[in-house]
């Protein structure tokens, strides 16, 4: 059980943070809220613990003070212990689970059985999607749900938060449960989904929402070295027609792979974690056997 005064104690020491760095800087209250786009007021409460911003903020600042990426390592940090503190909801008791129809499940051989939810977490250039597509190739009946594309979409609706990154959007959050959801009530089929999110907050978001409806989901997490992990991402063409954004990509999965390491050293309970330095079969026979036992 996590201690509210450590959560407090936290937020205070974070906010102490932001006021050393913002000195240290250079810059005034006022200074730094126009640059972050929040009020002065904003500013001073939080560095007096008062208030904890969300996530957007932290990186703003961190790029604005140039800190290197020590506040939202912190935000997340107490953004963890904040969800680890509260009750989950078990299986089955979303309120929300009656706006679809009530839960997602297969009818096999006249019984009822939860459709089956294979997410593979994991940094970029980890290899997830080449793990979904082998898993295709040994099972076609699987369903690949690719959890960006909700939020491509959301991008030509709403403005991005100061991050640029949709994952901070909490109707991307949802959109990703309710599509999944739905694909799973529409077609009941197992979904594969190939998703880097190693903001644990966001995870557990996500997938309380899909057991919520009932669903049997399982979190792997697909482990490989660092510098293992950047050469692949520096071998990696993901736009050949486009040099321009190919190299703007390439360089900013390079930037997240610090991030993805350090969240790998404190998976969620009930992760089951892979070696990416085998083969891809040897993963894909895992991941259908453990389905299977």
């Amino acid at each position: 059980m996590v201690d509210p005064d450590e959560i407090t104690a936290a937020r205070r020491a974070l906010g102490r943070r932001l006021a050393h760095l913002r000195k240290n800087a250079g810059r005034t209250q006022h200074g730094l809220a126009r640059l972050v786009q929040y009020g002065r007021s904003s500013i001073a409460n939080t560095e007096t613990g008062r208030q904890l911003p969300e996530r957007p903020f932290w990186i703003r600042c961190d790029q604005v003070l140039g800190t290197g990426g020590v506040l939202i390592a912190e935000y997340d940090r107490i953004a963890d212990l904040n969800y680890r503190r509260l009750p989950r909801p078990a299986a089955g008791t979303s309120r929300r689970a009656a706006d679809y129809g009530g839960e997602a499940s297969i009818r096999t051989n006249g019984r009822e059985q939860s459709v089956r939810v294979i997410w593979v977490n994991g940094a970029f250039g980890a290899g997830k999607t080449t793990l979904a597509q082998q898993l295709i190739a040994d099972d076609p009946q699987l369903l690949l749900f690719d959890a960006e594309l909700p939020g491509f979409m959301l991008r030509e609706i709403v403005p991005l938060p100061s991050s640029g990154d949709f994952q901070d959007l909490r109707v991307w959050r949802r959109s990703v449960v309710d599509t999944a959801v739905a694909l799973a009530q529409e077609y009941q089929r197992t979904l594969v989904v190939p998703m880097t999110v190693v903001v644990w907050p966001y995870l557990d978001e996500i997938l309380t929402g899909l057991r919520a409806h009932g669903m049997d989901v399982t979190h792997y997490f697909i482990t490989v070295p660092t510098d293992v992990i950047r050469r692949r991402i520096e071998a990696q063409s993901l736009w050949p027609q486009d040099p321009a954004r190919d190299a703007q990509v390439r360089t900013w999965r390079l930037a997240q792979v610090n991030r993805c390491a350090q969240a790998a050293q404190t998976l969620p309970a009930g992760t089951v974690t892979l070696d990416g330095t085998l083969p891809v079969e040897q993963l894909a026979a895992r991941v259908t056997g453990a389905a299977r036992s």
